[in-house]
Formats: C-alpha cells, sequence, structure tokens
C-alpha cells in the first residue's frame, strides 16, 4: 500500500498493507495497523492464486468452493523516481491503484 493511502486512511486497521507475488502464482497478502504498517499482524496473511492472461491479472481464493477466478482492475497512476539515498536493491518504481473484492488501494510496486 503506497504510504499516501496509509496516511489518508481512516482505519485503524489495514488489509492488505503489503502485496508479494510468489513465483508459484501465489499472492501473498499481509495486514497492518496504521500506526506501524510495516508490522505484519500475526496470523492474518491471506493467499490467493492468480494468473495472467493477455494483459489482464486474475485472482481467486484457493479455500473457496468457487473456482471463479476474479479480474483484478489495474490503474496505472505514475512512475517513480528511485531515492538515490537507498541502498536496497529494490526500490518502487511505479505507483498503480488495484481494485478487487478482496482489497482495493494505491499500491508502490517494487523494482530490482
Amino acid at each position: 500500500m503506497s504510504r499516501k493511502s496509509i496516511e489518508q486512511s481512516n482505519e485503524e486497521y489495514l488489509k492488505a498493507v503489503e502485496l508479494f507475488f510468489s513465483d508459484a502464482m501465489i499472492l501473498h497478502i499481509t495486514y497492518s495497523y496504521k500506526n506501524n504498517p510495516y508490522f505484519t499482524l500475526p496470523e492474518t496473511e491471506k493467499c490467493l492464486c492468480y494468473k495472467i492472461e493477455g494483459y489482464n491479472l486474475y485472482l481467486r481464493d484457493p479455500l473457496e468452493k468457487d473456482v471463479k477466478w476474479e479480474p483484478v482492475k489495474i490503474r496505472f497512476i505514475k512512475e517513480l523516481k528511485p531515492d538515490p539515498d537507498r541502498e536496497h536493491a529494490q526500490y518502487p518504481c511505479m505507483l498503480v491503484y488495484l481494485e478487487t473484492k478482496w482489497f482495493k488501494g494505491e499500491y508502490e510496486l517494487e523494482c530490482e
């Protein structure tokens, strides 16, 4: 979730504060508190299957009996410049808006 989205949230409990797309086609979603957004709440991680078809991203919950793939609405907001003071190899390179039935908001996508 972008820093701006975290700051503007009226919620104390943040859903889907961080998304991690694994090579195993699993999207890991973590939850946190607004006052400490980079601390993952224990036992709150949700995992969804994902697939990409054409230029579209789809998600489904492997625990649900219905195997319907839900489309993700994606809107590009802007490109982000790397922070020269960051020591990490990864940095936020673009800001996007994502919306699904599980979460919605602005997210910073990291690049290497």
